[in-house]
């Protein structure tokens, strides 16, 4: 199980990428991958199940492209792995 710090700290990762990130940023930097950004942001979160970090994987891609659409539904999905803070 995560702590709420290492939950907050992996939202926060997520923010800071969705805002730098744009649609052709890989024209911009070929060697941008949406995969490495994501590894990075799942990193505070450690070892998870493997349906934990299938799904958060999915959601943090796609969170990061459409912060909007998406942002609810991760935060969610993260503090569910954290304790309820007491």
């Amino acid at each position: 199980m995560i702590t709420r710090e290492d939950a907050n700290d992996a939202l926060q990762r997520v923010g800071m990428v969705a805002m730098m990130y744009y649609p052709e940023v890989q024209v911009d930097d070929p060697e941008y991958r949406l995969s490495d950004d994501v590894t990075w942001c799942m990193e505070p979160l450690g070892a998870v199940s493997d349906t934990a970090q299938a799904s958060l994987t999915e959601l943090v891609g796609l969170a990061v492209v459409d912060p909007t659409a998406h942002r609810s539904a991760l935060f969610a999905a993260v503090m569910d792995l954290a304790p309820d803070a007491e």
